[in-house]
Formats: structure tokens, C-alpha cells, sequence
């Protein structure tokens, strides 16, 4: 009798270490998956982050390339319409007009960017490209205005601005064209420690 009490007692006691084991193994099987899966997530929000920098980055070279397009002097333009100033101002805007679809997906990376790097990580940036933008479609209107004119010496100094800031040099005293590129490389210098994952 004595023996069937003990075993009985043992019996009870490695079940309820059997029960006490499973449960610790599946507590340690909770921690691990959780760990895993926040790791799995934490990977998933740096690729997305390094992603969203890298694109940004790409988007912004091409606005720069955008800029340095529609303020290109160069162009081809009919003989028979080569003395007609306006023209050649019009088409300048087309290649604006161009670039609205550039623009419209830099806005949306601003909010994405916002979205993910927190409030005005480029925005600042992507307004002055935007004003940028907006001085050129205005300098465009100006000279269109000029265009056939007389100009008198008052409206000398208001075109000779129109023109520098049509036909930029990209030199250092091309003033709009190094602010566009203060802003363009401001938002890859903002973006590149993000995109090296």
C-alpha cells in the first residue's frame, strides 16, 4: 500500500511537472514569436523607411533635372518663328507644363515623407522648389508681356531679372539656380542616411 501511495504521489508530481514544463514551453514559445515578430516588423519599417529615402532621392535628381530643362536656353525653334519672342516664351512654358506630373509626385513624397520621418522633414525644401517652379512660370509671363514692346528704361531692369531667371547659368551668380540646388541636395542629404539599409 504504501508503495501504490507513493507511486501514485509520483505519479501526480511528474504531471504536474509535465503540465508545469508544457506550460513554460509554451510561454518561452509566446516570448520567442513575439520577439521574432517584432523584429520582423522592425525590419519591414527600416526597408520601408530606406525605400521611401531612396525614391525621394531618385524623384529629387529628376526635379533638378526638370529645372535644368525648362532653363536651358537651347532650343529648337522654327526659322520662320525665330523673331517671334513669344514663341519662344510659350514654348518655355510648355516645358513647365512638362514637368507638372514631376511635381505633383514630389508633393505626394513630401507627405509620404512627412508621414514616415516625422512633420517637415522635406517640406520646407520641396516649397522653395515649388516657388522656384512659380518664378520661372512668372518670368515666363513677364517676357511674354515684353514680347513686341518698346521696353522703356524703367522696364529694362524687370526684364534683364525675367531673362536671368528664365535662362539660368547654374554658375554662383545664377542666384534661383543655386537656391534650387541648396534645396535639391538638402532633401538627398536629408534622405541618405535613411536609405542606406
Amino acid at each position: 500500500m504504501i508503495f501504490s501511495e507513493n507511486a501514485s504521489e509520483i505519479s501526480e508530481i511528474v504531471s504536474a511537472l509535465a503540465q508545469l514544463a508544457m506550460a513554460l514551453a509554451v510561454a518561452a514559445g509566446v516570448v520567442v514569436a513575439q520577439r521574432q515578430l517584432s523584429f520582423i516588423r522592425s525590419e519591414n519599417r527600416r526597408k520601408r523607411r530606406a525605400e521611401l529615402a531612396e525614391e525621394t532621392i531618385v524623384l529629387a535628381r529628376q526635379v533638378e533635372d526638370a529645372f535644368k530643362y525648362m532653363r536651358n536656353p537651347f532650343d529648337r525653334i522654327p526659322v520662320e518663328k525665330i523673331d517671334n519672342k513669344e514663341f519662344v516664351y510659350k514654348k518655355r512654358y510648355e516645358r513647365i507644363s512638362e514637368s507638372s506630373d514631376l511635381f505633383l509626385r514630389l508633393r505626394e513624397y513630401q507627405v509620404r515623407c512627412d508621414a514616415v520621418f516625422g512633420s517637415g522633414s522635406i517640406g520646407t525644401h520641396v516649397t522653395e522648389l515649388f516657388n522656384a517652379r512659380s518664378d520661372i512660370a512668372i518670368a515666363i509671363e513677364e517676357l511674354i508681356d515684353f514680347a513686341g514692346k518698346p521696353t522703356p528704361t524703367r522696364d529694362a531692369e524687370a526684364l534683364t531679372e525675367a531673362t536671368r531667371t528664365l535662362y539660368g547659368s547654374w554658375s554662383q551668380k545664377d542666384k534661383l539656380g543655386q537656391n534650387i540646388l541648396r534645396e535639391i541636395n538638402a532633401i538627398v542629404e536629408k534622405m541618405a542616411p535613411h536609405a542606406r539599409f
